[in-house]
């Protein structure tokens, strides 16, 4: 008998942590499930993790794979699924309070495409911050839900992990292995053109871990954050000129890229940000909409630069004042 649920797992070195990653789930009340354990080259004990619950429990099925990155273990995890619907969890997260219970919602709403549900983050010292407040309401319409999505008002988590889809939803649907950061925004603006309801939900949570060594906490982390989010705004500024009824979001979207690429850049050390400075000369302006709509003055400003000096100029002087200012708070 096919399980309703296909809950999917890219493990990579995280013996640590997996063991409370999956005791997380069989803890919960809803069982109808399968978890699939996708081991993307791990050197630590992860493979055997992986085997003692899959010879324990049949719900737990283990693959493997040489390395390839997240986005890859996910196109396995999918290419075996057999669930209705489509979870993913972080091998190093938990989960708790019956968020799989949601399906209810899925079950009894044809129209349905996703139930989001609570995120609690934990750092490294335990504190807690609540990243999706709990709610109850639905988002209806194509252009609505990506307008909201486009805004960037977090009010559609980027995240895969803490939403439950339709299987349908990810139809024709790859993740990106060519990318290092942001698979699940690359997913995420695939998928969101295509449905016409969603959930967001109070009930269960899901606990992301931001722990020491992680991309988001490394070395390079801060470098790396501004690349996934530089990644994301590229993504969103694609669908909303592929979407006739996002026009008016077209402005703001193409400055928010921008100011990202300024971001990062200001961050970078070796890493090339050709690719983005390629698709930012491409952008036609709404020059007409700009100087005569309700931006703020700063806003305005800015696009006011653009527009005499062109992208690279205003990227340049950004970058150069930001240092420039950095360097005057030092001394």
């Amino acid at each position: 008998m096919q399980p309703a649920l296909s809950i999917i797992i890219p493990v990579y070195n995280a013996s640590q942590y997996l063991p409370a990653c999956l005791d997380s789930i069989l803890q919960q009340s809803y069982q109808d499930f399968e978890v699939l354990l996708v081991n993307d080259g791990s050197k630590d004990d992860s493979a055997d993790i992986c085997l003692k619950y899959a010879n324990k429990d049949s719900r737990f099925r283990y693959y493997y794979q040489d390395n390839a990155g997240p986005g890859s273990a996910r196109n396995l995890g999918l290419t075996h699924s057999q669930g209705r619907y489509i979870t993913f969890v972080d091998a190093d997260d938990e989960i708790g309070d019956n968020p799989y219970q949601n399906i209810d919602f899925l079950e009894n709403d044809a129209e349905l495409s996703f139930v989001q549900f609570p995120v609690i983050r934990r750092e490294n010292n335990s504190k807690e911050f609540q990243m999706i407040p709990k709610r109850s309401e639905y988002l209806c319409g194509r252009n609505e839900i990506c307008r909201e999505w486009c805004t960037g008002t977090g009010k559609i988590l980027v995240a895969l992990w803490n939403k439950i889809f339709r299987r349908e939803a990810f139809d024709d649907i790859v993740f990106p292995i060519e990318y290092h950061y942001g698979d699940d925004a690359y997913v995420m603006c695939r998928i969101l053109p295509h449905i016409n309801k969603i959930y967001f939900s109070e009930i269960g949570t899901y606990y992301y871990y931001r722990r020491e060594g992680s991309i988001a906490t490394d070395a390079e982390g801060t470098f790396s954050e501004n690349l996934a989010a530089l990644y994301l705004s590229m993504w969103r500024l694609q669908m909303v000129l592929s979407m006739p009824g996002l026009i008016s979001c077209r402005s703001n979207a193409s400055l928010i890229y921008i100011n990202r690429i300024v971001w990062a850049q200001y961050h970078a050390k070796t890493e090339s940000l050709k690719e983005f400075y390629q698709f930012a000369n491409t952008l036609v302006f709404p020059w007409r909409e700009i100087f005569f709509g309700d931006l703020s003055i700063k806003l305005w400003l800015r696009m006011f630069i653009i527009k005499i000096f062109g992208v690279k100029a205003y990227i340049s002087l950004i970058v150069h004042l930001k240092k420039l200012l950095a360097g005057l708070r030092a001394t």
